[in-house]
């Protein structure tokens, strides 16, 4: 079986799959990337960069509502 055997065999395997998946994109930075476009309303045409722009937007105007909403429940006691 050579100097490595089995061992051999499965790090080249792990290897050839870390290289293809590094050419198609899809580390996990990429995967939280998509993700993350998911979530922020127009976030799918955007890229990582302005997509972390975005979401911090997104994120202060969800505690803005936040806030509202609470307020609001305060005045009307719910």
């Amino acid at each position: 079986m050579g100097e490595w055997g089995l061992y051999g065999r499965v790090a080249k395997k792990k290897e050839r799959r870390r290289k293809r998946e590094k050419r198609r994109g899809r580390g996990w930075v990429h995967v939280k990337v998509r993700k993350l476009q998911m979530l922020i309303p127009g976030g799918r045409e955007l890229k990582a960069d302005l997509l972390l722009s975005k979401t911090v937007e997104y994120i202060l105007q969800l505690k803005l509502k936040i806030r509202l909403l609470k307020s609001l429940s305060d005045v009307y006691s719910l």
